[in-house]
């Protein structure tokens, strides 16, 4: 027998769906260019590090004092840049501010997720605009900063390409943004490497980025990529290739937006008292302890386990998740994130212990102390 309460509640879905999609069609385009720049302090200070290109070519940094280099993760800041959003983007951007102002950095990593380019939310799918207001505020900090992609930043429904987003990151017209869309030869755009030294100038580690927020079909329904064998065996021979530069295994630490199958095994291996599982602190906040990964662990773990580089690894994409779990000796961290738009129907906008950052800070950055480092979560609340 049909129910006829779950038809009447569908017509209503559908009905509601199309008045809102009637309402995008007329605001799309119609979205009025906002500078947030204003929201920066103009008395900060930045920490002023240096940016130059080492002996192998790669995009390095280093501090011009012997103090700890402190690196900044924001994720999900979800810009949607059009009418239905602009309070929000106010808010988010605030977030941005204050949490850049609060730790000093002396490098930002966005692990994806950007902008929100869905139109039926946010009345823009103009995802090249949403970035620049994002990308605008954060130069004017003039701290070396870069991104890797997210699901969302260029999903099929928005105006411009990942390429056309690559070609605006890299242009001439952002001072301090080092992003790099990475080798043609494999998967994804914005697969970077960063080498950090230390004040005296020898080796400190390495920063990987991989672009990971992909689908394996057109949409989210399909799933999510896991991190290919082409990034892997990119990810690979780089390690070997600083390890034969530096004569020692390189300290890495690796970001990309969408968790790994690995954070769901730490997960599981923490909530059944695995004694190789050591915890630090959040939790998997989202609703049954959800933890969107790719359903393939891919060959990454693996090859990350007998390479034995990388320390630490971070990722967004699940807004309610902030854990950090070290496991096998690998450091699995959630970063917190900023969104008040994608999560609508969870009512995101009003809720606030998930909303903040996460700070990676590589201790001393001299000679004796390159491998010792401290992760911790900013939780906005606790600065405003």
């Amino acid at each position: 027998m049909i129910n006829k309460k779950n038809i009447s509640r569908f017509l209503l879905f559908v009905l509601i769906f199309f008045i809102l999609s009637f309402i995008t069609i007329i605001f799309v385009g119609c979205t009025k260019e906002i500078d947030y720049t204003y929201l920066v302090n103009k008395n900060y200070i930045s920490t002023n590090t240096n940016i130059f290109t080492d002996k192998l070519g790669i995009t390095s940094l280093k501090p011009k004092t012997d103090k700890d280099f402190k690196i900044l993760q924001l994720t999900d800041i979800h810009i949607g840049y059009g009418p239905f959003t602009t309070k929000k983007d106010k808010k988010a951007l605030e977030a941005v501010c204050n949490l850049i102002e609060n730790t000093n950095p002396d490098l930002i990593i966005l692990t994806g997720d950007v902008v929100f380019p869905v139109s039926i939310f946010t009345g823009n799918n103009d995802n090249l605009a949403a970035l620049k207001a994002v990308a605008n505020v954060i130069d004017k900090y003039k701290t070396p900063w870069t991104m890797c992609f997210g699901n969302h930043d260029a999903e099929s429904f928005a105006k411009y390409s990942k390429t056309e987003l690559c070609e605006y990151l890299e242009s001439q017209s952002l001072d301090y943004c080092i992003f790099q869309r990475g080798p043609d030869t494999i998967d994804g755009m914005g697969n970077q490497i960063i080498n950090i030294y230390n004040f005296d100038n020898s080796y400190n580690s390495s920063i990987f980025l991989f672009d990971n927020g992909m689908y394996y079909g057109e949409s989210q329904i399909s799933g999510y990529q896991e991190i290919t064998d082409s990034q892997v065996q990119w990810y690979s021979q780089n390690i070997e290739k600083l390890y034969s530069h530096f004569n020692q295994i390189p300290i890495s630490y690796v970001f990309y937006h969408v968790p790994g199958l690995e954070y769901k095994y730490a997960w599981e291996a923490y909530k059944n008292n695995d004694e190789n599982v050591k915890y630090f602190f959040g939790y998997a906040n989202e609703k049954n302890e959800k933890i969107s990964s790719p359903n393939n662990l891919g060959s990454f773990y693996e090859t990350m386990m007998n390479l034995q580089s990388t320390k630490a690894i971070f990722c967004g994409h699940d807004h309610f998740n902030d854990f950090s779990l070290e496991y096998y000796g690998v450091r699995y961290t959630y970063s917190k994130s900023i969104d008040y738009t994608a999560y609508a129907f969870q009512g995101i906008a009003n809720k606030t212990e998930q909303r903040g950052g996460t700070v990676l800070s590589l201790k001393g950055v001299n000679t004796t102390q390159n491998n010792i480092f401290d992760i911790y979560s900013i939780k906005l609340t606790d600065i405003n």
